[in-house]
C-alpha cells in the first residue's frame, strides 16, 4: 500500500524511482542491494551467471518488475548530511538520481546498456565518471584504474571503509547474504505446474463471460 501511494504520488518517472529507492533503504536495505533490486543484471538467459546470483534476481523479480530505461542511474553520497533528500538532473542527455546515505557513491547502468558511463580512478585517491572521456584532464601517470559501465555494472565508493568496492564482489556478498535459491524451490509455483497437476483428462477451457451457448443442428 505505501508503494502504491508512493507511485501515485505526483512526480516525474525518476521521482517515482527516487521515492522506492527511498523506501527499500528505510525499511532495512543497504543502498546497493536496493539498486540490485530495482535494476538487475539480465540474468534470466545468461548461463554464465552464478546460480546464487542468478537465484538473488530471480527471487527479487517476484516482488517488482525491473526500472529499465534508457538510463544511467547514480546513487550520488552528500556526506554532510544524514537524512534522505530527492534531487533529480538532466545533464547532456543523460538522466541522473541523486540520494544519499552518508556512505556510500555510486553509479549502476541498465540492462538495456544505452547510455555510456566512463569512470577514472587516480593513485590520488580522486574517482570521476562521466558520459565521456577528457571532460577532467588527469595526468596519465595519475591513473590507478579505468574503464565504462557495462550493462548491470555498478560502480560504488565506500567512504566509510575508504575503497571502489569491487563489481563481482559486491554482487557476491548480498546474493551468499541469504538461500535464495532454497526459498525459490520451496516457494515458487510456475504455471505449468498448476496445469500439469490437473489430470490431463480432467482439464477443460474455463468459460468466458457473457458468451450465450448456441447449439447448431445441420
Amino acid at each position: 500500500m505505501l508503494g502504491t501511494l508512493i507511485l501515485r504520488f505526483p512526480s516525474a518517472i525518476l521521482g517515482a524511482f527516487d521515492g522506492v529507492l527511498e523506501l527499500l533503504v528505510r525499511a532495512g536495505r543497504s543502498l546497493p542491494e536496493a539498486v540490485m533490486m530495482m535494476i538487475p543484471e539480465a540474468w534470466q538467459n545468461d548461463k554464465n551467471m552464478d546460480p546464487q546470483r542468478k537465484a538473488f534476481y530471480e527471487y527479487f523479480s517476484s516482488l517488482m518488475e525491473p526500472w529499465d530505461g534508457p538510463a544511467l542511474i547514480t546513487c550520488k553520497l552528500l556526506a554532510k548530511y544524514t537524512f534522505f533528500l530527492g534531487f533529480m538532473y538532466t545533464i547532456s542527455w543523460q538522466h541522473y538520481i541523486a540520494v544519499t546515505d552518508g556512505r556510500y557513491l555510486g553509479a549502476t547502468l541498465d540492462r538495456n546498456g544505452l547510455r555510456p558511463g566512463r569512470f577514472y580512478i587516480t593513485h590520488s585517491g580522486r574517482v570521476i565518471m562521466a558520459s565521456e572521456v577528457g571532460v577532467v584532464d588527469i595526468a596519465p601517470e595519475d591513473v590507478s584504474r579505468k574503464g565504462r559501465l557495462n550493462p548491470g555494472m555498478m560502480l560504488l565508493v565506500d567512504f566509510e571503509n575508504h575503497i571502489v568496492v569491487d563489481d563481482e564482489a559486491l554482487k557476491q556478498q548480498y546474493s551468499l547474504a541469504r538461500p535464495y535459491g532454497e526459498w525459490l524451490k520451496r516457494q515458487k509455483i510456475d504455471l505449468k505446474d498448476i496445469v500439469e497437476s490437473v489430470n490431463e483428462t480432467e482439464r477443460a477451457s474455463p468459460p468466458i463471460s457473457g458468451v450465450i451457448p448456441v447449439s447448431i443442428t445441420l
